[in-house]
This record gives C-alpha cells, sequence and structure tokens, in this order.
C-alpha cells in the first residue's frame, strides 16, 4: 500500500507584536476549552483579547473539519525568533496554512508575502504520486498554481499542435 505525503516548510516573517499575535491566534484556535460555536463567550474565551479570538475563531471556522473541543492545526508551527516557521512531518495543508498567512497580514494590513512551495510524494513508484503547488499569499488574497494543472495544458498545446 502507498502513502502520499504532502511536504512543505516556510516562514512567516513579522515584527515581534505582530509575531505575539499571531501565536496567541494560534493558541486560541487550538484551545480545546474555547466553543467557537457559541454567540457568546464564557470566562475562558474572554481570556483572549477580542482581536485574537475574532481572528481565531475566522481562522477555525475556514478549517473543513472544525469540531468544538477537538481542534487539530493541519500544519505545525513554531517561533524561531524572527518568524513563525510553518511546517508538516506528513500531510500539510497549504490551504489552511495560507488561510492563516492570509488573515494575519490581513489584519496587519501588511505588505508582506508568503511563497509556499509544496511537494507531493508517494512511498512507493506510482505514476499519480508526484508533483506540487505553489501559493503567494498577501493581505489581498492568494495566487495558486498546482505543476499537475500545468502539465496538462502543456499537453493539451502539445496535442493540439500535433
Amino acid at each position: 500500500m502507498a502513502n502520499y505525503y504532502t511536504k512543505a516548510a516556510f516562514e512567516l516573517t513579522l515584527e515581534l507584536e505582530q509575531k505575539i499575535f499571531a501565536l496567541q491566534v494560534l493558541e486560541c484556535a487550538e484551545d480545546e476549552n474555547v466553543d467557537f460555536t457559541k454567540s457568546r463567550k464564557t470566562a475562558q474565551e474572554a481570556a483572549y483579547p477580542n482581536d485574537v479570538y475574532r481572528l481565531a475563531k475566522r481562522f477555525v471556522k475556514s478549517l473543513d473539519d472544525y469540531e468544538p473541543g477537538n481542534v487539530y492545526l493541519p500544519f505545525e508551527y513554531v517561533d524561531t525568533g524572527d518568524s513563525i516557521h510553518i511546517a508538516h512531518d506528513e500531510n500539510i495543508n497549504t490551504e489552511a496554512a495560507a488561510t492563516f498567512c492570509y488573515l494575519i497580514l490581513k489584519y496587519f494590513d501588511s505588505d508582506d508575502y508568503v511563497c509556499i512551495e509544496a511537494a507531493h510524494t508517494c512511498s512507493s513508484p506510482r505514476a499519480d504520486g508526484f508533483g506540487g503547488h505553489a501559493a503567494f499569499i498577501t493581505k489581498k488574497g492568494g495566487k495558486w498554481m498546482s505543476t499537475g494543472h500545468w502539465m496538462h495544458r502543456i499537453i493539451a498545446k502539445h496535442q493540439k499542435a500535433a
């Protein structure tokens, strides 16, 4: 049986206070005592600054499988001092990671950007097991490119010309 992986690692570079805010958003999003489906905040939820809570709620609600008390972030993050390093050992959800970066860049009205390059690999030599994609994220949104999509366009052009 083949195992499929999506690997990526990138940095979200922020000023110190912005980085602290972004890490608080992630902490709030992962807090199993926070229920983003309720209209009123509990004491646990009120412990987070309002802006942190609101942004965490927007982020968590963008995840496909949000379940109160059981939030799994589809990427890992580490404070490197100068930035937040975002990656995953096996399967990163680059869409979720891009959404988080977009929300942070938009919140701070930052002109910075984040580049994500991901590799799709397989534990077996399968023809469909390899490829990749890239994303360019700004406060205005993201642009995506898949190597598979690019390849299919080039093949179609070649076949049309032949």
